[in-house]
């Protein structure tokens, strides 16, 4: 499977990759991939975006443009061609 990533939280660990492949799989949780990136770029990558087995409140998570929620975002099931964004969240005046 093939998965589409935007990403401004990431983009020192995962360089110029904006597509990830995940060979052997129809689909994948989130949790999952985020466990397969951490395997594979480094254990840095997991505090980036976990707190306390949560997704990180300050980062905004999108799939296909649909966000997230912090408890429930992790179960969520990606498949093929799905985008997903991995984006600071803006604050300030």
């Amino acid at each position: 499977m093939v998965l589409e990533i935007t990403t401004n939280v990431l983009k020192d660990i995962l360089g110029a990759a904006d597509r990830i492949t995940i060979s052997g799989r129809d689909s994948i949780k989130l949790r999952e991939l985020f466990d397969h990136l951490s395997d594979v770029y480094g254990k840095q990558l997991l505090p980036r975006l976990l707190y306390d087995g949560f997704l990180r409140p300050e980062i905004i998570f999108l799939i296909n443009g649909e966000s997230l929620d912090s408890v429930n975002g992790l179960e969520r099931e990606l498949i093929n061609d799905d985008r997903l964004a991995i984006l600071t969240a803006m604050a300030g005046g």
